[in-house]
Formats: structure tokens, C-alpha cells, sequence
């Protein structure tokens, strides 16, 4: 959370890594508490996940 609330990256974040390092696990730690932090506060966006498979 510290990361993705610092002001440089506002609210964009892009998470690399070898396969099986944890990219998957970490996003979704990251989304659930993106989400339970938006419940408590209206003015916070609910985050958007999608996979860039077949977005090249």
C-alpha cells in the first residue's frame, strides 16, 4: 500500500517478476485492501484488474 499511495505513481502500478515469484497473489493482496479501503471512504476508486494476455 505505501507504494501504491505515494503521489509519483498516482495510483498506477505495474507489477513484474519471473514466473512463480508472486505477481498474482501480490495484486490480489493489493486490490483486497484497495477495496476495503474504498468501502470505508466513497471518494476512493474501486480498483480494476485485467490480464494483458492478447491486449499486443
Amino acid at each position: 500500500m505505501e507504494v501504491f499511495d505515494q503521489a509519483d505513481i498516482q495510483g498506477k502500478l505495474l507489477i513484474l517478476g519471473e514466473p512463480g515469484a508472486g505477481k498474482t497473489t501480490e495484486l490480489l493482496h493489493l486490490a483486497r485492501d484497495l477495496v476495503e479501503r474504498a468501502i470505508k471512504d466513497d471518494n476512493l476508486p474501486i480498483p480494476l484488474i485485467f490480464g494483458a494476455i492478447g491486449l499486443g
